[in-house]
């Protein structure tokens, strides 16, 4: 009769390692899905007051749905080049282009209303289609990094923070629409959150230009860890 086998307390041939996850990258998870829950808080925010959009600006519903094509028009003339932005500059660079763009939207679209200039909140619509379409690119393409250096998905919880960020965006457009809060208070007041938010995020959430010397070691950390020697992970030595 042969004895069991006693466990080694080593992982099999076909087992998956759990591997730590560095900091930097556990970090530009957070910051990502910070990132991600502005766009959806954005985007729904100045939705919620399309009904005082229409009032200023006298419009029919017809009329006010024109216009919000121009929204569309943006983001498919962006979205065709985005990728080749991003594969040129960087994703740094581009999201902070999309920032600029939806901070030049968003105070567009709170002075058109104001001062009833129907081109002014089409090119605010514009330009938030651009900044949206132009930033979701890198967005993806960021976290599709972070899923690479944890080894799991997390896709998921990114789009679940946009919904989050999109009902949260409702509620606030929905209070400052009972208050009262005119148009150019609250688009121009987002404008400002948006552009520090994404200041104070960019830095961090861009992991794919850690400098080359820090990647290696987090592979090699990484490598360490399974019980890899270096040069089967991929790292020169």
């Amino acid at each position: 009769m042969t004895g069991a086998r006693r466990p080694s307390g080593r992982p099999g041939r076909g087992a998956t390692p759990h591997l730590p996850v560095d900091p930097a990258v556990q970090r530009a998870r957070w910051l990502l899905m910070g990132l991600f829950a502005l766009s959806g808080l954005m985007l729904s925010g100045w939705l919620a007051r399309l009904p005082a959009v229409r009032d200023a600006l006298d419009l029919g519903t017809a009329e006010l749905g024109g216009l919000l094509i121009a929204g569309s028009v943006g983001s498919l003339a962006t979205v065709s080049v985005a990728g080749a932005l991003v594969n040129r500059y960087g994703g740094r660079v581009v999201l902070y282009v999309s920032m600029v763009a939806f901070a030049a939207a968003y105070v567009l679209i709170g002075v058109g209303p104001t001062i009833g200039s129907v081109p002014v909140l089409t090119v605010g619509i514009f330009l938030s289609g651009v900044g949206f379409a132009i930033g979701n690119v890198p967005l993806n393409v960021e976290t599709a990094a972070v899923e690479r250096r944890m080894g799991r998905t997390v896709l998921p919880q990114f789009h679940a923070a946009f919904s989050i960020g999109s009902v949260l965006g409702s509620g606030i457009g929905a209070l400052c629409a009972m208050a009262g809060v005119p148009l150019l208070a609250q688009f121009t007041a987002t404008a400002v959150v948006g552009t520090v938010w994404r200041l104070l995020s960019v830095p961090g959430a861009v992991i794919e230009s850690l400098p080359p010397d820090r990647a290696a070691a987090l592979a090699a950390r990484e490598a360490r860890a399974a019980g890899l020697p270096p040069r089967e992970a991929g790292i020169a030595g």
